[in-house]
């Protein structure tokens, strides 16, 4: 489906965008012949700089493209996800979710294989996290472990 192209003013109130209000005295950016869009989602990222060979700056890399919402894609298992959730998602300015990855060394390195075998995945402590993070948005009882 075709979207038609609106030329225009946008008004923001509170980082929303909003109706004209003429109470309040805009800050005015001129942004003819720009683009003007909500922030963008990535759905496939390995964020977990300093953490692991591929990890990058989530706030470098997505800004500058207009990603604003990202989502890691399991580049952490249980084993490095409370460092990777402390030290990278809490800190980071763009909206940062994660995939858990199964098994428990997750995605750090291309160095050595990842351990894919399930009798190694560490059940009781992916169900702890999901838990506590809320990893699944909290339907852990219809996960298959």
């Amino acid at each position: 489906m075709l979207q038609k192209w609106y030329d225009g003013t946008v008004f923001i109130e509170n980082g929303r965008i909003a109706e004209q209000n003429t109470q309040i005295d805009y800050k005015v950016i001129h942004a003819q012949g720009c683009y003007v869009t909500p922030g963008f989602i990535d759905y496939h990222v390995h964020y977990f700089n300093r953490g692991s060979d591929n990890g990058v700056n989530a706030d470098v890399a997505s800004f500058p493209c207009g990603v604003t919402t990202a989502v890691d894609g399991g580049t952490c298992g249980v084993s490095s996800y409370e460092l990777f959730e402390k030290s990278i998602i809490n800190q980071t300015d763009i909206r940062l979710w994660s995939l858990l990855h199964v098994a428990s060394g997750g995605q750090l390195t291309d160095d050595y294989p990842k351990n894919l075998k399930p009798d190694k995945f560490n059940i009781p402590r992916i169900k702890q996290l999901f838990e506590k993070y809320k990893l699944s948005s909290g339907r852990t009882e219809n996960a298959n472990f």
